[in-house]
């Protein structure tokens, strides 16, 4: 059961971050997902999902540009972008997740399984 939406601090790196966390609002299992979308194509393209130059603008003003960035790109996207064609149907099935959603873990075990599986061959 979650808990009820409200405006909290911010915690966390805002580079792996879900976008709702960047908003200052509770976080969901979903919120998890994503994040974890972000480290494995950090880990498996050893650079950032979301590496903009920093221009010379506050921290602020970056953090923004950055949250926008998260907006502006789909997952499924993002995941092309960054040559990581292997996570595109992980990133499918969370895009459908809503913040109550409970996720279907057996089905994203089975995503990940069949993938690694994959990239053997």
């Amino acid at each position: 059961m979650h808990v009820p939406e409200v405006t909290t601090r911010f915690r966390g790196n805002y580079m792996f971050c879900s976008t709702r966390s960047m908003y200052f609002s509770t976080t969901s299992r979903t919120d998890d997902l994503f994040s974890l979308l972000y480290i494995l194509l950090y880990v498996f393209t050893k650079r950032y999902p979301f590496s903009l130059q920093r221009q010379n603008e506050t921290t602020v003003a970056y953090y923004k540009r950055v949250r926008t960035e998260k907006q502006r790109i789909d997952p499924e996207s993002l995941c092309e972008i960054n040559n990581a064609k292997w996570l595109m149907k992980y990133a499918k099935e969370i895009s459908t997740y809503e913040f109550t959603t409970e996720p279907h873990y057996n089905k994203l075990r089975f995503i990940f399984q069949s993938n690694l599986l994959d990239m053997d061959k």
